[in-house]
């Protein structure tokens, strides 16, 4: 089978989120001997220099896995004038259409050519950009999407931390809502053309089964698992590691879920933990690229803090952890870094809005669960005074993650899915073949027969 795969995100083995679902299932295509292209939409020229040479090693690595990467540059949109800046929001206020939200033009002919030049048997689609940009072409080709955030959640979530500096930013907030009141039908609509729909968050999934799309099916979000069942040893060869307990908090600073988090890590727990363990009683090791907030930097400033930024050998980080938190208090998505860290056996302390989309979390068994920042500031201390307690969480940890969350297993069932919709679609051809084989042959007998009398 040839498989073309469109995304916007460069995939990778470790670190954020959509590069590791990305990879997985690009590894597992590729295991299960299926050929691979992969197109990236992005424009390299606003990409951050750490992010830049990671493009290039991971590139490389694709290219010798046997995976074609192409790019194709995104495109920006042009600055229009201001009046027609207003007529433009008063449409899509009014009557909102798929590119009121999505550019798809300036994609689509470049996308073209690459899927008929390559001529895959099956498309996959990964977030709604890519449904958006391949739904004009080849609509008969099968297509899988998978994702993990519906996007006009993420879009609320986002509103809630941006800052409004003007009246006029205070209209275009209660505009731009009133028009996202059509977003989830459009993006319902278009998901509707996918024969297979995964969304990698639990009570996403149930919403758009809900909401108009039947075939949509909640697989955890795939992580590889990298190190195998030696994480516990090598954990305990490092347990003496750390001269001062370390707390581990990992997110692309620039993703709503991390700033979200930080935030709610700032306000509540960090004071909170140097109530009870003391101000240089333990150290956070904050690790994850972009460019955090200057109010939230401010806040951060704290003798425990230490912000790391990207760190290439993220492995050592999870198996000299003592703690990871993860305070996202927020309802979407799946956390990607709580499947990670159970691969290599780390004792977890989440919100509890994180069981939504991962339905795996299991409190006071393989991870403990708090309602607010001062019981993570609570959890968290006592996991840092229990080296027992932290042991029996990462152990369970790591059985969840080989039982349900291993990125192979996963990424197994997205492939059958997406070999079954191509195996039908070919035996239906085949039959519509023959019917019309059968018919041709009829018609070739009866005039035939016609000349013959």
């Amino acid at each position: 089978m040839r498989v073309f795969l469109i995304s916007r995100t460069l995939p990778a083995p470790t670190g954020v989120g959509s590069s590791v679902h990305v990879w997985s299932l690009l590894e597992t295509l590729v295991l299960k001997g299926h050929e691979v292209r992969l197109c990236l939409s992005t424009n390299l020229s606003h990409v951050e220099e750490w992010r830049l040479r990671m493009y290039q090693t991971t590139s490389d690595t694709l290219e010798s896995m046997g995976v074609e990467v192409c790019f194709i540059k995104a495109m920006e949109r042009p600055i229009a004038s201001r009046p027609k800046r207003f007529l433009g929001l008063l449409t899509k206020t009014v009557a909102p259409s798929v590119s009121d939200f999505y550019q798809e033009d300036p994609l689509e002919a470049e996308l073209r050519r690459e899927i008929e030049a390559w001529s895959p048997d099956a498309l996959c689609l990964w977030e709604i950009e890519a449904v958006v940009a391949a739904r004009k072409i080849a609509p008969e080709m099968p297509r899988l999407a998978f994702f993990t955030d519906p996007d006009h959640l993420v879009r609320q979530t986002r509103r809630r931390y941006r800052a409004v500096r003007s009246p006029r930013d205070r209209v275009q907030r209660w505009l731009d809502r009133i028009a996202e009141r059509r977003l989830p039908g459009i993006i319902s609509g278009l998901l509707r053309d996918c024969d297979v729909v995964i969304d990698h968050a639990a009570h996403h999934a149930a919403w758009f089964r809900a909401h108009g799309v039947p075939q949509t099916r909640y697989l955890p979000v795939p992580v590889v698992d990298r190190i195998g069942k030696q994480c516990l040893r090598r954990r305990a060869e490092l347990s003496d590691t750390n001269i001062t307990p370390r707390i581990l908090m990992l997110g692309n600073l620039n993703g709503i879920a991390t700033i979200s988090g930080l935030r709610l890590f700032a306000t509540d727990v960090l004071p909170a933990l140097e109530k009870i363990l003391g101000e240089s009683a333990f150290e956070v090791h904050i690790v994850g690229g972009g460019q955090m907030p200057s109010d939230l930097a401010d806040q951060l400033n704290r003798p425990s803090v230490r912000r790391r930024g990207y760190v290439e050998d993220i492995e050592t980080e999870l198996l000299t952890c003592d703690v990871l938190l993860v305070p996202t208090d927020s309802a979407i998505g799946f956390r990607t870094r709580i499947a990670e860290a159970m691969s290599y056996g780390c004792c977890v302390v989440a919100h509890e809005s994180n069981a939504l989309g991962m339905p795996e979390l299991n409190h006071g068994h393989n991870a403990l669960l708090a309602q607010n920042g001062a019981d993570l500031a609570k959890l968290t201390a006592q996991c840092l005074r229990d080296p027992d307690l932290r042991q029996r969480l990462g152990v369970a940890g790591r059985r969840i993650f080989e039982e349900r969350l291993d990125g192979h297993k996963v990424c197994d069932e997205m492939v059958e899915m997406l070999e079954a919709v191509v195996a039908g679609r070919r035996a239906s051809h085949r039959v519509r073949s023959g019917l019309k084989g059968a018919d041709i042959d009829s018609r070739k007998t009866q005039a035939v027969s016609h000349a013959t009398l």
